[in-house]
């Protein structure tokens, strides 16, 4: 099997941009998980029953989805030798996939987080998506509504179930050795997702962004 990293990129009214990432395992050649990946995506915003588009402004677009090939290797740090993860090869398309709400998004900062769950106990058995901030008028008082997180859960489950029917399988992995798992690279069937319904923050995506002082 081969381990891939499916990643979507985007950018938000204000410049800023913001990246979210799934993990799978498959036999599958990169040009064809490439384009189950565009296309489980794609359904993932624009699904008449589940779709996320509806939870986005407008000016919050998906433009661009790409694929890593990828490969354990051991390098030298220090002395010390270590297995890491590197890309070996990469495929991406263009897209552009907006949301359709007019009204405003949360701050560039705000992250809608989905935990990703394996068959197992402990954190080692939970990976995490940080999706882009939703439409303002669905969060009140940094909650989201139980209705669009109820429609995030079934798409991001819809996902896992496409790249599944093209024999992709989402993964959780340790990049790190670790007590719990200390082979770096071991592969953990995601089996459900949910979603927190907290807003969280991802500073990491407004790091590069001046002060404005007033």
């Amino acid at each position: 099997m081969t381990l891939y990293r499916c990643v979507a990129y985007g950018i938000y009214t204000s410049g800023q941009k913001f990246s979210y990432r799934q993990n799978f395992s498959s036999s599958a050649a990169l040009a064809t998980i490439q384009a189950d990946w565009v296309a489980a995506l794609t359904d993932l915003y624009t699904n008449g029953t589940h779709g996320i588009e509806t939870l986005y402004p407008t000016t919050t677009v998906v433009n661009l989805a790409r694929t890593y090939q990828l490969a354990i290797v051991p390098r030298t740090r220090g002395g010390v030798t270590v297995d890491v993860f590197v890309a070996t090869n990469a495929r991406e398309d263009v897209v552009a996939l907006a949301g359709t709400s007019a009204n405003d998004g949360l701050p560039d900062q705000d992250a809608l987080l989905v935990t990703l769950f394996a068959d197992g106990v402990g954190p080692n058995h939970r990976g995490r998506t940080f999706l882009p901030a939703v439409d303002e008028t669905i969060v009140v008082g940094d909650v989201l509504g139980s209705t669009p997180a109820t429609r995030v859960t079934t798409a991001m489950n819809a996902l896992r179930t496409a790249m599944a029917g093209g024999g992709h399988t989402q993964e959780l992995w340790n990049e790190t050795s670790t007590i719990r798992d200390p082979i770096v690279g071991t592969l953990k069937p995601v089996i459900d997702a949910k979603t927190d319904r907290v807003q969280r923050s991802q500073r990491r995506r407004i790091r590069k962004k001046a002060a404005q002082y007033a």
